[in-house]
């Protein structure tokens, strides 16, 4: 579950001066600095596009190298969405980002013209320099997913500023990024006009448009801070994340999967349900005392219309805290749960939980790539 990926990956000398080669042959402006002094003029960089195959809405691979070669130290860098490149849109899910990575690498190689002696080291070694962690939910109706996604507006996420729009709440920083959004919205302002600007048929596009309706997602970008801060450095590290070197096949765990639960967690609380008003009242009047029962309704009502951050100031920090203990006591999550709309909605509503993994995920597996399966078969389990 990764979509935009910025990998670095280790070239020989042979491989360099082949990727630079083929960059001055090309017609692209490159970024350069002039020395006014002697005149020289130095490159920054060197870059490209790499084509992928020859569906054109497999959108182009930017990459980029340093002109001048020092051992170990010199890498092609690539930053990409692996579901787009799989997919050619990223509305689903790609679960399996390895054989999404082994893809890139052909494309790169093919590219390149690196042949088969002078190919591109394996993926394990890639360096990783930025992954983005996603999840995806699917809702009956986009106006259900608007709903939970303004329910959601009123937490804070600890030190972090907010960024409120009507589609989306994002928390910045600069070792990694928090952010919730309705994927429908978003197709249509960046994908669509793409995907229209390559011609792609206006069937194909408005599968896609159909697929991001009433989808909510979840995203944690880790940028290299937070990386190293956790000791990922390569590819290797996230396919075989929670193994040792004694024993690889033990404690193997899903790296996005983890990523999302303690971010989710860190906004949320453990509770990761919604709550009705009378419900939380009922809950809290059996487990506390009436007066305290009350000021816990009062606090939880005040979140809901006016935010946590409003509420830690008006309450006090001490008080505030001591509430949402109170309240985790209980079992009770501060988001609200949106009103009813019909009995499919409410239903779902009664069994939905903001968690990864989820039986509402928009897709529950990885669909084939478009040319791999004209005739639309489903995939059998254990299949090559």
């Amino acid at each position: 579950m990764l979509d935009t990926v910025r990998v670095a990956i280790p070239l020989n000398l042979s491989q360099h001066d082949r990727i630079t080669k083929l960059a001055f042959r090309s017609d692209r402006e490159l970024p350069a600095f002039l020395n006014p002094v002697t005149g020289e003029l130095r490159f920054r960089r060197v870059d490209g596009l790499a084509d992928t195959d020859q569906n054109s809405f497999h959108r182009e691979i930017r990459w980029e190298v340093t002109p001048r070669y020092i051992e170990q130290q010199t890498y092609l860098t690539v930053e990409l969405s692996l579901p787009k490149l799989w997919y050619g849109h990223n509305v689903e899910l790609l679960y399996d980002y390895s054989d999404a990575l082994n893809l890139l690498r052909v494309f790169l190689n093919q590219s390149l013209e690196l042949r088969t002696c002078n190919a591109l080291c394996p993926i394990e070694q890639w360096e990783l320099k930025r992954l983005d962690c996603c999840y995806a939910w699917k809702f009956p109706s986009q106006m259900l997913a608007q709903q939970v996604l303004d329910s959601l507006k009123h937490l804070a996420y600890p030190r972090k500023q907010s960024h409120v729009r009507h589609t989306s709440i994002a928390f910045v920083g600069a070792t990694y990024s928090f952010k919730f959004y309705l994927k429908h919205p978003e197709f249509r302002s960046h994908d669509l006009k793409a995907l229209i600007k390559q011609k792609v048929p206006l069937e194909v596009v408005n599968s896609f448009e159909d697929k991001a309706k009433g989808v909510l997602r979840v995203e944690a970008t880790l940028r290299q801070k937070y990386l190293d801060r956790i000791k990922v450095k390569t590819v290797s590290d996230i396919l075989n994340f929670g193994t040792s070197n004694s024993d690889p096949s033990s404690g193997k765990r899903d790296f996005p999967v983890e990523v999302l639960q303690y971010f989710i967690r860190k906004f949320m609380g453990e509770n990761v349900g919604m709550e009705r008003p009378d419900e939380v009242k009922a809950r809290l009047m059996q487990l506390y005392k009436p007066v305290k029962a009350g000021r816990l309704v009062s606090f939880w009502l005040y979140v809901q219309r006016f935010g946590d951050k409003d509420a830690k100031e008006v309450f006090g920090e001490d008080s505030y805290y001591a509430s949402k203990r109170d309240l985790k006591k209980a079992g009770i999550s501060l988001v609200e749960m949106p009103n009813k709309k019909n009995n499919v909605e409410q239903d779902f509503l009664d069994k939905f939980r903001v968690q990864v993994p989820s039986e509402y995920v928009v897709n529950k597996e990885d669909n084939y790539r478009d040319g791999d399966n004209i005739l639309n078969l489903p995939r059998v389990v254990g299949e090559d």
